[in-house]
């Protein structure tokens, strides 16, 4: 994930968020977060622990 005005180039500029078995996923934000945009790339992990590939990148607001 990446908070910022524009999207990551490349996934040096995004950091490890969280593992989820459950949806939906509610992201929890500092208040000085809201407006901006957090950038995600997503991934399924199987129960051996085996990752799929990488989602494109998706985005959302930060809501206040």
């Amino acid at each position: 994930m990446k908070i910022g005005d524009a999207p990551p180039t490349n996934t040096d500029e995004l950091r490890f968020f969280g593992l989820d078995t459950r949806t939906p996923y509610i992201s929890k934000f500092d208040s000085e977060d809201a407006g901006k945009i957090a950038y995600y790339r997503l991934r399924w992990v199987n129960p051996k622990g085996k990752p799929g590939p990488w989602s494109d990148i998706v985005n959302a607001p930060i809501m206040p």
